[in-house]
């Protein structure tokens, strides 16, 4: 895939976020214990590729994890431990933690930034969720890349690989990604593949549709983890979605039955998870079987498949009236109506 092939491996093919680039250099160049540097911006701006290739052209060994896995104070302490080891590859070490606004302890992230040897990176798409450390951190924010700048890149991009797309067409592309390079470059692709259905805004739940066209046409888990982030949905909405979809994408009954296979251990998941209360597995939910889909197929489907939202979705979705009735939430009110329809 193009967003594979492109992406880039230094900080100079990096495209759209030059000032940022020089930014986190300086940063980095002049850290002092009890600084973090927090990276806010939305969805697909290059936070977390900037942060790793920074890390890599000043000689830093990043430690790349996602606050799902340290959202306690346990957690991060662990974590600062993890800092505060010696490497016997390399003497400094950079912090990297991606989507900060899910860490349930802001008493830990303030603990870790102000003890940790190493430079600490925080990625967000939200404000409110810095508030509490504002005093402890440097804040750099990115915005969406201009769509002219994009179809620049994408006409290259067609030069390169003889994709006969003219501007106008690469124009179309850019506007209707939104400022996210990966969205312009998965549109690309469909496009390549002969189909230009596809060419046109969408007016709601853009981020999952692009999404699902990664997870179902790439073979790389890496791939897979950036379509999970960049949903915007959670773990267990993203379970429905997935269902719906799989018979839509694949063709061949072995993909088929061996991704419904992942979704039921899945639901298994959710369901120990419950019981249990063991709310640090949750993160596996969506990832389980999101890399068992994007690993079941034996070749990608070239053609085009509209997706479609889950089928309780346009029934319940924005119920309000119903929801106030029953005193929940209109999202318990869409799980509550899925598990009647399973029950029956």
């Amino acid at each position: 895939m193009l967003v594979e092939k492109y992406r880039p491996h230094k900080l100079s093919d990096a495209v759209g976020c030059a000032a940022q680039s020089r930014a986190v250099q300086q940063w980095l160049g002049s850290w002092k214990q009890g600084n973090a540097l927090v990276l806010l911006g939305p969805p697909g701006t290059g936070k977390s590729l900037l942060a790793a290739l920074a890390a890599k052209a000043m000689g830093y060994k990043a430690i790349e994890s996602h606050a799902s896995d340290y959202r306690g104070l346990a957690d991060i302490r662990a974590l600062l431990s993890a800092a505060k080891q010696r490497s016997l590859l390399s003497s400094r070490k950079l912090l990297v933690i991606d989507d900060f606004e899910l860490v349930d302890s802001g008493k830990g992230i303030v603990e870790l930034i102000k003890e940790s040897p190493a430079p600490v990176i925080l990625i967000t798409t939200e404000y409110e969720s810095i508030r509490q450390i504002r005093q402890h951190c440097t804040i750099l924010k990115f915005t969406k890349v201009r769509y002219d700048i994009i179809s620049k890149f994408l006409r290259r991009i067609c030069e390169l690989e003889g994709i006969p797309l003219g501007a106008s067409s690469t124009d179309q592309l850019a506007k209707m990604c939104n400022g996210d390079i990966r969205a312009a470059l998965i549109d690309l692709d469909v496009c390549r593949m002969g189909s230009t259905r596809q060419l046109g805004f969408r007016e709601q739940d853009e981020s999952v549709f692009t999404a699902l066209k990664i997870l179902f046409k790439t073979s790389s888990i890496e791939n897979a983890r950036i379509a999970l982030q960049m949903s915007g949905k959670d773990p267990e909405e993203m379970l429905l979605w997935l269902e719906e979809n799989v018979a839509e994408e694949y063709r061949d009954p072995g993909a088929i039955a061996a991704s419904y296979d992942y979704l039921s251990k899945a639901d298994i998941l959710v369901a120990r998870i419950r019981r249990r209360q063991s709310w640090s597995l949750q993160k596996y939910v969506a990832e389980l079987p999101a890399f068992g889909i994007a690993l079941s197929k034996t070749a990608r489907n070239n053609a085009f498949v509209s997706y479609k939202p889950p089928r309780f979705y346009s029934r319940n979705n924005g119920n309000t009236e119903l929801a106030r009735s029953l005193h929940c939430s209109t999202r318990k009110l869409a799980a509550y109506a899925t598990l009647l329809g399973q029950a029956m």
